[in-house]
Order: C-alpha cells, then sequence, then structure tokens
C-alpha cells in the first residue's frame, strides 16, 4: 500500500473514530435519525461513515470521510486534508510529507514514479519529474509557487 494510501486511511479511521462530533461541524443544522445524520437528503451513517443523497444529489455513496469534508466544505483536496489535520489537532510536524522520488526494485518498479507531496520539493525531485514526465522544471517550479503541486 503506498504511503498515501496509508495516510488517507488513518485519517479516514480518526474521522470515523469521531464521527458524531464531525458531523456535527460538517453539518450543524442537521439532526439524527436512527443511525444516521440528516441533512436534506443526504444521509450519513453514524456507524460505518457511509454517506450519500438518496435522491441522487450525489455521484455516489461513499465511506470516505475526506471527501464528506470536500463536499460539505466545497474545497480541494489538500485544502481538505489541511483543515482534516487542523480540526483532528494533528501537529503539522507529524504531518509527514518528507517522502523522496524512489525508483527501485523490479523494471515495472522501476517505471512507476513514487512522488513526494511536492508540498517543498526539492531540486533533484523536480528533475527526476521533469525528465520522467516530459514537463519543463520551470513549469512545475511555477505549479510549486502556486501550490498546485
Amino acid at each position: 500500500m503506498s504511503q498515501f494510501k496509508q495516510i488517507r486511511d488513518q485519517l479516514n479511521a480518526l474521522l470515523l473514530s469521531r464521527i458524531d462530533e464531525l458531523v456535527r461541524y460538517l453539518y450543524p443544522n442537521g439532526h439524527r435519525k436512527g443511525k444516521s445524520w440528516r441533512v436534506g437528503s443526504l444521509d450519513i451513517n453514524l456507524k460505518t461513515g457511509m454517506w450519500g443523497g438518496w435522491d441522487g444529489s450525489t455521484k455516489s455513496h461513499s465511506r470516505n470521510l475526506i471527501d464528506l469534508w470536500i463536499y460539505a466544505a466545497q474545497c480541494d483536496f489538500k485544502t481538505a486534508l489541511d483543515e482534516v489535520r487542523k480540526w483532528l489537532a494533528i501537529p503539522k510536524t507529524d504531518w509527514n510529507s518528507q517522502t523522496t522520488v524512489r525508483e527501485e526494485g523490479s523494471e515495472a518498479d522501476k517505471k512507476r514514479l513514487l512522488l513526494p507531496l511536492l508540498e517543498k520539493p526539492t531540486a533533484s525531485e523536480l528533475s527526476k519529474l521533469s525528465s520522467r514526465r516530459s514537463i519543463a522544471i520551470e513549469a512545475l517550479q511555477i505549479a510549486v509557487k502556486r501550490g498546485f503541486l
């Protein structure tokens, strides 16, 4: 499992462990109905974390509570992760974004590029990304400055 998926799963588990607080925070105008938190047609199962709109207002049903945060806050993924981190009171020093670009293992593994979160990438990481994806380093530097990577 990739480091990103591990972080996502850990955050989802933490959010699920505090789901009663989470739904009240995201949807203070909702109400409890049985094992669910209801806001209009949106239904959030308080045991499993499964959520979705029973009238088709959401594209699908999901157990991903980070996606619920994105849906409720109308924000992008990066913003949602930062807000979730703050809401869960996870210190930024514990937020592991210092992974490196690695190429290891068999030929198939060598073709797969494992990327850092790229909030503060090194020149080496940008160079590797540039050469592997045929993107000019200048374009990557602009993307980093604007917070797109």
